[in-house]
């Protein structure tokens, strides 16, 4: 009896220890399974968890910046800027110079001299603030604020503003112009935008007759010559940035006068 019995606890102890055994293999197989399963979505966590590459991109669009930029964009699209690759005047221009594409560094986006080719059309977001950065808007896209950034393409207009006393006074293209619209920030023909920082010229008996008869500053100080100017394509057309009055612009409106002291 007693025999049997131990025989039977025996059995027992044998099956209990295998049952142990495959109970344990399978946690341990479970378990490693698991963690191999975890494993990319650990990965995919630390790649998440990692700073992008702060190293800027190729253009990407003006598009893409509107999502957020509403705004900017509405004020940019039908600009100067905007419309640059394709301004009928530009156009006529670009038929005439010897190497058209070069025209593009500054009439387009992301123009390559090494292949002649540019990416986007117009002067874009990009071309002023750079390439898209893919931490943006943790890292800024703000674009830098000295005129010779404008003067970059501006050529002439940032040699005329230098001699200014614009210039001479630290007044940036942007304290006059709207960056995205590139209009002036209040309407020029109206002397408002010259009246915030000339008040005693605008006071004076001369500007109060000029204004009387609709003269406005930009008549005398802003005055261009007229028709075509052959150093256009070569982006040095005057601009009269310098705003010094000059004397053609009094002879357009005082040719009478003139004759008679001749």
């Amino acid at each position: 009896m007693w025999a049997q019995e131990d025989s039977a606890t025996k059995n027992l102890r044998q099956h209990s220890h295998w049952l142990v055994l495959v109970i344990s293999t399978t946690i341990l197989v479970l378990s490693v399974g698991f963690t191999l399963m975890d494993a990319p979505s650990a990965s995919l966590a630390a790649d998440d968890a990692r700073p992008l590459a702060a190293e800027p991109t190729a253009p990407v669009g003006p598009q893409n910046c509107r999502e957020c930029h509403l705004e900017e964009y509405d004020n940019w699209v039908h600009s100067a800027h905007a419309d640059a690759s394709f301004d009928p005047i530009f156009q006529v221009y670009l038929q005439e110079v010897a190497q058209p594409g070069e025209c593009f560094a500054c009439h387009a986006t992301g123009y390559d001299t090494t292949t002649g080719s540019f990416v986007l059309s117009g002067v874009s977001c990009e071309a002023c603030h750079g390439p898209y950065r893919p931490q943006h808007p943790a890292q800024s896209m703000e674009l830098a604020r000295s005129s010779a950034m404008c003067g970059a393409c501006h050529q002439s207009t940032l040699a005329e503003w230098e001699i200014s006393r614009h210039g001479q006074a630290g007044v940036n293209c942007i304290d006059c112009h709207e960056v995205h619209s590139q209009q002036t920030h209040a309407a020029a023909s109206t002397n408002a935008l010259c009246a915030d920082c000339h008040h005693a010229e605008v006071d004076n008996f001369v500007h109060r007759k000029h204004a009387a008869e609709a003269v406005a500053c930009i008549d005398c100080h802003l005055s261009r010559p007229d028709g075509p100017q052959a150093d256009t394509a070569a982006g040095e057309a005057m601009t009269a940035h310098s705003f010094a009055a000059e004397a053609v612009a009094c002879s357009d409106c005082h040719e009478t006068a003139i004759e008679i002291d001749k």
